[in-house]
């Protein structure tokens, strides 16, 4: 038998009535079974540069909060969302930042949060919010510590009196900088003891990303001219699993919903246990079946490790909901992604 799939056609015969009805039973040679898990709360730290160079980068990341927070809506998850400076001296004037005297004024505190508040998904025109949070202005110190930063404000008391830090909430912190990072100690020191706020046994209760500078050679317009690359947050970064972005790239919509997603712990892709019959799939979500010509859904074969590995990949927007079970069913084959779906193509399931 060339396919795995066996199709049985019974002949019912009912005496009274002369009636002939033909069932199709329809069995697959391999289902696997997913769980969509993602924590109920996580807070969400923004460790914005205030540096003088920084203008454009705030304007363009101030129009990224539905990215940011697309996963999580989709999630149902309770969010917590700072804003943080990367100074650790106060603001000041000077003729490189134009800052006025009120502009001073109205800079964050080191080490608190901006505005001295945080959002929630039911803050009240949210979008405006998040957008007057992170424009945390231009008056900071030249000389950037976000991971200091970052580290002294969630390890201070005020980060839990306050309501923003939660004991039980996966924790994801994002620096926004075009300059590297200049904390006293190491990138791994931070790391850990950020950790440590989760407890020993929740190594994944924190996830360290960044928008940084990753080659000055991208930046248009004059942005590189102050920029260098931020190796050190990278190495957070990597320690962690979290997401690296180039500030100087034109849309920042890719890293935050790279971010959303990773924060939220929501996959959008489920790697199949064995090679299949690409044009045999049976995909469903919560028991409800998502046909291949849908859109919803992908058979792709996806690099780990510099291994390609067939999986099923949702579409942006199709991401299934948190605690929903996903079933995939197929029969083996080699795999080929261009068999896939072939009545998208026309043919004849």
């Amino acid at each position: 038998m060339s396919s795995m799939t066996v199709r049985l056609s019974l002949v019912i015969g009912l005496a009274s009535s002369a009636c002939r009805r033909d069932v199709f039973l329809e069995s697959l040679a391999k289902t696997d079974v997913f769980s969509q898990r993602a924590p109920s709360e996580v807070d969400v730290l923004l460790v914005v540069d205030n540096s003088f160079s920084m203008a454009p980068f705030q304007a363009q990341l101030s129009s990224g909060f539905e990215p940011l927070v697309g996963q999580f809506r989709d999630a149902d998850v309770d969010l917590h969302l700072g804003v943080v400076t990367t100074s650790v001296a106060p603001a000041f004037r000077s003729a490189e930042n134009g800052c006025t005297a009120q502009d001073v004024i109205e800079s964050p505190a080191p080490f608190t949060l901006a505005g001295d508040t945080f959002l929630t998904l039911e803050t009240p025109d949210v979008n405006s919010a998040f957008a007057d949070l992170v424009k945390v202005g231009v008056c900071g110190d030249g000389s950037e510590m976000g991971m200091h930063a970052a580290w002294k404000l969630l390890t201070s008391p005020e980060a839990k009196s306050s309501g923003f830090l939660r004991d039980e909430a996966a924790l994801s912190v994002l620096v926004v900088s075009d300059e590297d990072d200049s904390s006293p100690l190491s990138s791994a020191w931070y790391v850990d003891d950020l950790r440590k706020l989760k407890g020993s046994g929740r190594r994944d209760g924190v996830l360290f990303s960044s928008l940084t500078t990753v080659d000055p050679a991208n930046c248009k317009d004059g942005q590189g001219d102050n920029a260098t690359v931020g190796a050190r947050y990278a190495l957070a970064v990597g320690a962690t699993g979290g997401v690296a972005g180039d500030i100087c790239a034109a849309d920042y919509s890719q890293t935050l919903g790279d971010l959303s997603r990773l924060s939220s712990r929501l996959y959008d892709t489920f790697f199949l246990s064995q090679e299949p019959n690409a044009a045999s799939f049976k995909v469903t979500v919560d028991e409800v079946e998502q046909p291949c010509d849908s859109g919803v859904w992908s058979f792709q074969r996806v690099p780990v490790e510099g291994v390609e590995q067939p999986a099923i990949v949702f579409a942006p927007g199709h991401m299934p909901h948190a605690d929903s079970t996903i079933v995939i069913r197929y029969d083996f084959g080699t795999g080929d992604p261009a068999d896939f779906c072939p009545s998208a193509q026309g043919d004849t399931p």
